[in-house]
């Protein structure tokens, strides 16, 4: 991939943090879809788990990539 010399991104967003937060997905992602992004580890752990059942259970479409790494490289982004 060519290296660019202009680039803008503009991602408005609020972030849910704390006690109780996972369980307000339903009503936060309301008539949106979810990308949950995450390892492998996590999905083996169970945590992906918790978050799939309140999608589910709200109806809120969701994809799953879970081939996340720290620092990702380029080629995990565009995985992605």
């Amino acid at each position: 991939m060519p290296l660019q010399t202009l680039f803008e991104f503009h991602n408005p967003s609020r972030v849910l943090h704390g006690p109780g937060s996972r369980a307000r997905l339903g009503q936060y992602l309301q008539g949106q879809k979810a990308l949950i992004v995450t390892d492998k580890t996590l999905i083996k752990a169970g945590i992906v788990d918790r978050v799939i059942s309140i999608l589910e259970a709200t109806s809120i479409p969701y994809a799953i990539f879970d081939g996340a790494l720290p620092n990702p490289p380029a080629r995990c982004v565009h995985a992605g």
